[in-house]
C-alpha cells in the first residue's frame, strides 16, 4: 500500500494554515506562509471568497482575483463556554492575546499597509498593557 500524500499549494500561491471562514463576509481568517507580501505566519483575513469554500487541501480565489490554498482547518475550543471568550474561561486577561488579523489588500502597497497596521497594533497593545499595569497597581 502506497500512503497517500497529503495536497500542497500549487506553485506561487500562498498557504493559509489554522484558518476559518467568517460567514458574515465570505472572508477567511489565518495564518499564512508562501507570500512576498506577508511574513510567514502573519494573521490575515482576506477578501470576500468568490463561491463557496472547498476546504482544507483546496485553493480558493477571492472576488478580488487573489488565490489561496487552504491548509490545516484551525480547530474548535474544547469546553469553557465556547467562541474565542472560552479561551479565557472567564479569568484574568492575558497580556499575550492573539493580535486581530491584518486585512489582506489587493494593492501593491500591501507591505506599507502591513507596517502601518502592524505599528498601530503595538501601540494599541502597549496602551493596554499599561492599563493593565495600572489596574494591578491599584488592586
Amino acid at each position: 500500500q502506497r500512503a497517500k500524500k497529503a495536497p500542497t499549494a500549487p506553485r506561487g500561491v500562498p498557504t493559509i494554515n489554522k484558518w476559518t471562514v467568517n460567514a458574515g463576509d465570505n472572508t477567511i481568517s489565518g495564518f499564512i506562509s508562501g507570500s512576498a507580501d506577508f511574513t510567514d505566519g502573519q494573521p490575515v483575513t482576506t477578501s470576500p471568497i468568490a463561491g463557496n469554500v472547498a476546504g482544507s487541501g483546496s485553493v480558493v480565489q477571492t472576488k478580488s482575483k487573489s488565490r489561496y490554498f487552504l491548509g490545516e482547518e484551525a480547530s474548535a475550543p474544547s469546553g469553557g463556554g465556547g467562541g474565542i471568550f472560552g479561551l479565557f474561561g472567564g479569568q484574568k486577561k492575558v497580556a499575550a492575546e492573539a493580535p486581530a488579523p491584518a486585512p489582506v489588500a489587493p494593492t501593491k502597497d500591501n507591505a506599507a499597509e502591513a507596517r502601518r497596521a502592524a505599528a498601530a497594533e503595538a501601540a494599541a497593545k502597549n496602551k493596554q498593557l499599561e492599563e493593565e499595569r495600572k489596574q494591578a497597581a491599584a488592586e
